[in-house]
């Protein structure tokens, strides 16, 4: 396996996520003694190279995972079965990133240069804004406050967009919503 993104969050200082080119995740634990100690399990999520993954802000035990033609919300605490929610493109995912402002909202990037809005709490099998651009989608980060959306084109070039109030700020009843959204998912993988 080759890894293409390493996942550390430094509020959970002993552990991290490794993500591979064959589609597979590994949970490692910095403290372990043993290799299995090290390497506490591996999940197969994609048949592709994994090309993103970012934990939400808001829940950090919730991860967004984006590689092949899908992106998955993924929960570190589902042992044996991952993956909660799961959005599908015709065109292939090549990036991702969460809200830093917005709990439910993320925002994807593909191959044919499409940047996909997506919110968990609105429709979860579609997105609810698409923009187009004329390349591919290599990188998407939010400001961290929220305001603003960079976008990196395959081409080099690096395109900035002013997000709408409506997008930059949660409901007073939004992380308990999705809560109770990722608690139903993970009651019925069970």
């Amino acid at each position: 396996h080759g890894v293409t993104v390493l996942e550390f969050e430094y509020t959970i200082p002993v552990r991290y996520i490794i993500a591979s080119d064959q589609g597979y995740i590994f949970i490692g634990n910095r403290k372990g003694m043993l290799p299995t100690e090290v390497l506490i399990s591996n999940y197969r999520l994609f048949s592709g190279p994994i090309r993103t993954i970012e934990r939400n802000p808001f829940f950090v035990k919730n991860f967004l995972i984006a590689a092949d033609w899908c992106v998955k919300i993924w929960a570190e605490e589902c042992k044996g079965a991952p993956t909660t929610l799961l959005m599908k493109k015709k065109n292939e995912m090549l990036c991702g990133t969460w809200s830093p402002a917005r709990c439910s909202l993320f925002v994807t990037g593909d191959a044919r240069g499409e940047v996909d809005f997506w919110d968990i709490l609105l429709h979860q099998r579609k997105p609810i804004f698409t923009l187009k651009l004329k390349q591919p989608i290599k990188y998407v980060k939010f400001r961290p406050d929220g305001k603003y959306l960079a976008v990196a084109l395959e081409n080099g070039d690096v395109q900035l967009f002013e997000l709408d109030p409506a997008l930059r700020q949660s409901a007073a009843k939004d992380k308990a919503l999705l809560m109770a959204v990722s608690m139903i998912e993970k009651w019925q993988l069970k």
